[in-house]
């Protein structure tokens, strides 16, 4: 059973769940140390040292007066608390003197006599510890970084720099304690101002006055606000308010929610133990000269004033650098999840050149059609018409074309709907055969000659063989193979006449056939984290093609950096949330490659909502409607 906060409150912040938080005027925590740090401690190098754990409320640290959502009770579980001492000169120069994992015991807080972590039932842990003044440095400062849910092997070592402990190693977002999953955390970066100046920390400066003689003194003062934030990145797809049913302009198309799944594609397999923020982004301006939202606006309730750092530069920032992304170039691999299931990611983050689908975690979505039968389409009918497979092979040429090729308009309707939805009108659903017979007539004069001179004007004495397994797992396409016909006897004037049409070449070389295997077509989704007002976006002129240099070129005195720096990528602690509004063609039949166009696209073949929140939820448009 998961140790859980009772009665959970919203969780509205930005950079959150956990707070620890001072009883005191932080003013005097964040104090200049004296010389004479370690007399804090007993002549047994101990000390006693207390801190607050607790949610916050609903109604604070908000981006946007959107809706809320707290999300599952496990993201908030909290089974150990590490606490980790630097010692040094600046949180830069700091080495770990001290690193200890408290695990929370089961216990509601009913047995004062129990120290280090407890679990109240007014949502809120508190820490109080012993801790030694082991590897602290004489004269230096002293600052804590607190980590949650941190897996049992793992181990910060002492003497290391929190850059140390920073680097690209593997961190897994969660963690395994029996039975159940955690969700890992550690303490935030802050800034000191949010109008483009000041500084940004991660670690937090105790003041060697809250270092006590006693446990007592200790739980009556303590000693610092922290705010942590979870490793994860959490990402959810769901179909509209209104869901789509139809493909738009083809109502024949039908289908359900159901029909509906997703997977993320392209993403981290590793990240970084806390979140790095460069205090360079401070200055960025928009055009009309407001900070971009690199920097929350909203101060923490903590003196002095601090404010979230909303951006992050991860290890694949500036390039992959060797590390690894899992990607799926086939459905072979991929788990796919229903509408409204959570998933979740490491972060994934990159300067404004790289915002282009190979470096971008995306969303996948599959859409399954025609009741999980196979289908094609065409390069050349302009618009999304579906064609069902033959219902004749090249084994049957001869065979009469009033039974061979008579259309069966009821079975096609039932082809074409959806468990979840009404069944749709009976309606004519050609054949990929039959609609190629019809566009040998209306292109290829030589054909419609042989027709009327062999075939009594009968186009259906043709039969065409489609096949898609040479290069359909890679290309999406299908090929003619053969096109006979049962008109005229083998050997004959018009049988040679026939052969001489060359038509499987004429065909292939003019059409292109997508073939879709059970139905399924795919799109693909960029996970985008600003939005249009926050990164200045102006679809024209840089939407003339799809390269990154283009599309995020340079304007006026604002370089592309600036400009759109953040639009697209993942935060850590930030709920991404897709809404399927309307889809407006047939996707593609297989996994859309990953390419070095940009992000965002002159056409989109599915038109969806994107909710960017920090385990809240709030709506930002994604394409055009």
């Amino acid at each position: 059973m998961h140790k859980t906060i009772t009665s959970l409150l919203y969780a509205a912040i930005m950079m959150l769940p956990l707070l620890l938080t001072a009883c005191h005027n932080d003013d005097v925590s964040r104090e200049e140390a004296p010389v004479d740090i370690l007399s804090r401690f007993g002549t047994d190098g101990k000390a006693w040292m207390c801190v607050n754990v607790k949610l916050p409320g609903r109604g604070a640290y908000t981006r946007a007066a959107d809706s809320f959502d707290d999300g599952a009770t496990a993201e908030y579980a909290v089974e150990t608390v590490t606490l980790v001492l630097l010692s040094g000169s600046s949180e830069a120069d700091a080495t770990v003197a001290t690193s200890t994992t408290y695990t929370l015991p089961d216990n509601d807080g009913q047995d004062p006599t129990i120290t280090g972590p407890v679990m109240h039932a007014d949502n809120q842990v508190t820490c109080t510890v012993q801790v030694s003044s082991e590897g602290i440095i004489a004269n230096s400062r002293v600052y804590l970084l607190v980590l949650l849910n941190q897996a049992a092997n793992y181990s910060v070592t002492t003497g290391k720099k929190l850059s140390d402990l920073n680097t690209t190693s593997t961190t897994a977002i969660t963690t395994t304690f029996g039975d159940d999953t955690y969700y890992t955390m550690a303490t935030a970066p802050l800034a000191d101002a949010c109008d483009g100046t000041g500084t940004v920390s991660t670690l937090n400066l105790l003041s060697p006055s809250f270092f006590f003689h006693t446990q007592q003194e200790a739980e009556s003062n303590p000693a610092a606000t922290v705010y942590v934030e979870r490793s994860a990145v959490k990402v959810t797809v769901k179909a509209a308010e209104t869901p789509p049913t139809t493909i738009l302009g083809n109502p024949n198309i039908i289908f359900g929610t159901t029909d509906l799944a997703y997977a993320i594609d392209n993403y981290n397999t590793n990240t970084t133990l806390v979140r790095r923020f460069n205090s360079d982004w401070l200055p960025y301006r928009s055009a009309n000269g407001k900070p971009l939202r690199f920097v929350e606006t909203t101060p923490l309730p903590t003196l002095p004033a601090r404010y979230r750092t909303y951006w992050a530069q991860d290890q694949n920032y500036t390039g992959n650098s060797g590390l690894t992304y899992k990607t799926h170039a086939q459905r072979d691999d991929i788990v796919w999840k229903n509408m409204n299931v959570n998933s979740y990611c490491a972060e994934n983050t990159f300067d404004a050149v790289r915002q282009q689908d190979d470096c971008t975690t995306s969303i996948l979505v599959r859409l399954q059609l025609n009741n999980g039968g196979d289908f094609f389409t065409t390069s050349v009918t302009g618009s999304d018409i579906v064609y069902l497979p033959p219902r004749n092979t090249v084994s049957e040429e001869g065979t009469s074309a009033s039974s061979s090729f008579s259309r069966t308009a009821g079975n096609a309707s039932e082809r074409f709907s959806s468990s979840t939805t009404t069944r749709s009108p009976a309606f004519n659903a050609r054949t990929i055969d039959e609609y190629l017979r019809t566009w040998l007539m209306q292109v290829n004069p030589n054909f419609r000659s042989w027709v009327n001179t062999y075939a009594a004007g009968e186009p259906n004495h043709v039969s065409i063989a489609v096949d898609a397994a040479t290069d359909w797992v890679t290309t999406g396409k299908a090929t003619v193979k053969k096109v006979a016909q049962s008109a005229q006897a083998a050997n004959s004037t018009g049988a040679a006449a026939f052969d001489a049409l060359g038509l499987v070449n004429y065909i292939n070389t003019n059409i292109i056939l997508y073939y879709y295997n059970n139905g399924f077509c795919y799109y693909r989704v960029p996970l985008r984290h600003f939005t249009d007002a926050e990164t200045e976006w102006q679809s024209t002129p840089q939407m003339t093609n799809n390269s990154t240099a283009q599309t995020y070129q340079a304007d006026g005195d604002y370089t592309a950096d600036k400009r759109y720096l953040g639009r697209y990528g993942l935060v850590r602690n930030n709920w991404y949330t897709v809404s399927i509004r309307t889809i407006t063609h047939v996707g593609s039949p297989i996994i859309p490659a990953l390419t070095q166009n940009a992000d965002d696209r002159v056409e989109q073949l599915l038109n969806a909502t994107l909710s960017i929140a920090s385990w809240t939820s709030h709506d930002t448009p994604l394409t055009n409607p």
